[in-house]
């Protein structure tokens, strides 16, 4: 009967006549082509855990397996498209069969072009909205992000303070630490000044009689022998490749034997070390006055108020300390 005949046409899915590109399984089953399409998507969506997902689909209606699908031909096709429908938009009086439907709907139907308007305008409203929606967030970010960048620029305003707090701080340390070191002979640069005019005339005062030195008792011969023996400094390890980092280093060497120089020590290449690292200084321009002229200024006066060095070295010394305050006056 014809009513057997049109269900056989039947969307085995959606369990309507399909409208638009009918298609048909090798199980001979009728598909509207949406409906196959998304039975396919569900399939490559299925990811339920430890599930094995089945390679193909199954047709609803006998279960077989189906592997494509083709499109409706032949005298299927010629029933299909002699089907009686009316135009399902509203406003719309037109009547007449399936293969004349598409022509109608897709030219000729006012009322399914307006829907189509609709919709798209409606689509374009969703896209808006969206786009609207990732523009707020966008600029939520954004602010976000401004807030962060300020907080970040406060606090490095606030450490550049803190910085310079220090470095003052610094400065006044260095200048009480100057104050409270011993004084050469009058004190001061005048005092240095003149004991160093003093050495360079190649004349040594003795100490004044009323030194409490003159009334000390002299050491006897063992006690002069015994502090004329070689004594060897284990802490020195023979390297004299020092560098600026090193000045603590020698200043301790020097301070651990100042009155007898161990015998592991060669005097002319501590000299030499000396000049050598105050001359690469100089060079360099006097990077960080501030810290190096300082750690300097220590290791030359330790020297030569140390027995170690010649008295040509000694005022070699001077000459050096001299190049220092001519060139980083403080």
């Amino acid at each position: 009967s014809e009513t057997s005949i049109y269900q056989d046409l039947v969307c085995s899915v959606c369990l309507e006549i399909p409208i638009w590109n009918p298609v048909v399984s090798p199980c001979d089953h009728v598909f509207c082509r949406e409906c196959y399409d998304e039975m396919v998507n569900c399939l490559n969506a299925t990811t339920v855990p430890g599930a094995v997902r089945p390679a193909h689909i199954c047709c609803p209606l006998d279960r077989k397996e189906i592997r494509s699908v083709t499109p409706m031909k032949g005298v299927l096709r010629r029933v299909w498209e002699s089907i009686q429908v009316k135009c399902p938009y509203e406003g719309c009086a037109w009547r007449g069969t399936m293969g004349m439907y598409l022509d109608h709907a897709s030219e000729r139907c006012q009322a399914a072009s307006a829907e189509r308007k609709k919709n798209a305008n409606a689509n374009e409203e969703d896209d808006k909205e969206a786009l609207a929606a990732q523009v707020m967030y966008l600029l939520t970010e954004l602010k976000h992000m401004s807030e962060m960048c300020e907080i970040m620029a406060v606090s490095g305003e606030e450490q550049d303070r803190k910085i310079c707090s220090l470095e003052r701080e610094n400065r006044k340390l260095k200048q009480q630490l100057s104050q409270l070191r011993p004084k050469k002979q009058q004190g001061g640069r005048g005092g240095e000044a003149g004991s160093r005019q003093q050495r360079r005339g190649g004349q040594q005062q003795a100490p004044p009689s009323s030194s409490p030195r003159a009334s000390m008792p002299q050491p006897t011969v063992q006690e002069t022998q015994a502090s004329q023996e070689p004594t060897v400094d284990p802490y020195f390890d023979g390297n004299y490749a020092w560098t600026m980092n090193d000045l603590s280093e020698i200043v301790a060497l020097v301070e651990r034997n100042p009155t007898r120089k161990p015998s592991n020590v060669d005097r002319n290449k501590v000299f030499e070390a000396i000049r050598n690292l105050q001359g690469r200084w100089i060079r360099s321009g006097g990077l960080d006055p501030d810290l190096w002229i300082d750690q300097l200024e220590d290791v030359i006066d330790v020297c030569m108020s140390s027995s170690w060095f010649s008295a040509n070295q000694n005022s070699r010394f001077e000459e050096m300390q001299d190049t220092l305050f001519d060139e980083y006056p403080i």
